[in-house]
């Protein structure tokens, strides 16, 4: 993407964190988008009740509400945890998620979900207890007496918790001996730091792979009506046989079309600020002066640059939610200090200018070597092959399967051939890795 440079432009462009309110578009192909649904979708949405109306409308509302993005997992997060708590309210016998790992980089992005989780369930009858950072030590019998004081009151009324671990693979997680026979990954020095505190967890992994069958139950059903969220930024630690099946996981890491969601908040961010009600006369200018900004100046051409731009980029890595959010507010601050002749595109290309990638190329590879521990990625290979092994593939399927072979031996003769010219970049390499792995 080509930077266009504008004189007379602060270099130090100032931006504020604490300010940031959108509104999140609706779930889709961000590539089938056209600049319509780019450029002119409303903020101004209905909002869902509570009372007598669709509890998923009610729960999607919300969780865009401010936080623009990761709809695929807010929409797991929806489904497994959120609406069945809310249905529950009703019909006590719907069963509850016994626990959730949310996983992620980003600790804020995780932060926030917790924080709508807790503002979407704080009207009902429902409590959300964070634990706080322990010791081992004290970890167990914290959460012991706990869950005994939820169970009490469990049995008294109808009441169901949410606690919230921070780091679980530090009190759930394995030990290095463990760790390097059975998982072929490179560890960090922060990994190995905590893989090697590992050693007296045995007590907690035994607890808590039986509790996780049922604590989510209510006191008389024998559980003790409390579901778990756990948060990590290094859950690839966690022990496997929570890893397999005892956890429902939702990752968040680093945003998938990051061009994307630049777009959509540069314009949300717009429309908000045009629509506060206020006598100060910064804010006023403010109104006025982005009033001028026409957002049908970006043609589709642009929004394709730009999202191009914002993909994984080698040498330079990749953009983490908070780039996003700083570079909607150093778009503004420039447009703000600029003549308004200036189109504001120029702008938006001048904030990039000034912003570096928070995540390294060597960051990005490990967020998708983790991410890979989690999450099945099924493209039409994985689909076709996993047919051809079960023996339901039609005719059709296998001319398919057939194309898809040829393609991924060219790929991968391709990439060996720049492996033994040394020319393979880090993505390359995992790639490379990716396809001899699943190669039949």
């Amino acid at each position: 993407m080509k930077i266009n440079t504008i004189n007379n432009i602060n270099k130090n462009i100032q931006y504020r964190k604490n300010n940031y309110n959108s509104v999140s578009i609706k779930a889709g192909n961000p590539k089938n988008l056209t600049q319509d649904e780019f450029i002119h979708k409303s903020v101004k949405t209905n909002i869902p009740s509570f009372k007598g109306g669709d509890p998923y409308k009610f729960v999607m509302h919300n969780l865009e509400n401010g936080f623009l993005g990761y709809s695929k997992q807010k929409d797991t997060l929806a489904k497994t945890l959120l609406v069945p708590f809310i249905e529950s309210l009703k019909n006590p016998k719907i069963q509850l998620p016994p626990s959730i790992l949310l996983h992620g980089p980003e600790t804020n992005v995780i932060n926030n979900i917790i924080n709508k989780i807790n503002d979407i369930l704080s009207p009902l009858p429902y409590d959300i207890v964070k634990l706080v950072k322990t010791s081992k030590k004290d970890f167990l019998p914290n959460i012991k007496d706990l869950l005994n004081a939820h169970k009490a009151t469990s049995q008294r009324e109808r009441y169901r918790f949410i606690a919230v671990v921070e780091e679980p693979e530090k009190y759930l997680g394995m030990t290095y001996t463990q760790a390097k026979r059975l998982l072929n990954f490179n560890f960090s020095p922060e990994d190995i730091k905590i893989l090697n505190e590992n050693s007296d967890n045995i007590d907690n992994i035994n607890y808590f792979k039986s509790l996780l069958d049922n604590c989510s139950k209510t006191a008389a059903k024998g559980g003790y009506a409390t579901s778990f969220v756990f948060s990590s930024k290094n859950p690839h630690l966690i022990h496997p046989d929570f890893r397999k099946g005892k956890m429902e996981k939702i990752g968040f890491y680093r945003p998938e079309d990051a061009g994307t969601m630049l777009l959509n908040m540069i314009k949300y961010q717009k429309e908000y600020i045009e629509n506060i009600k206020t006598n100060d006369s910064i804010a006023i200018y403010k109104q006025n002066r982005l009033k001028n900004i026409n957002l049908d100046d970006l043609s589709m051409q642009q929004i394709n640059d730009i999202r191009n731009f914002f993909e994984v980029n080698y040498p330079h890595g990749a953009y983490s939610y908070d780039d996003i959010i700083n570079l909607t507010f150093d778009t503004f601050d420039t447009i703000l200090i600029n003549d308004p002749k200036i189109p504001w595109v120029n702008c938006l290309h001048a904030a990039i200018h000034n912003r570096s990638r928070s995540y390294t190329p060597e960051q990005v590879v490990r967020q998708m070597e983790i991410a890979d521990l989690f999450e099945k990625r099924q493209d039409m290979y994985n689909i076709l092959k996993n047919k051809f092994e079960n023996g339901e593939i039609s005719s059709d399927e296998l001319m398919q399967f057939d194309y898809h072979i040829a393609k991924r031996k060219i790929q991968i003769t391709m990439l060996e051939n720049l492996e033994k010219e040394g020319k393979l970049n880090v993505y390359d390499k995992y790639i490379l890795k990716k396809l001899k792995e699943e190669d039949i």
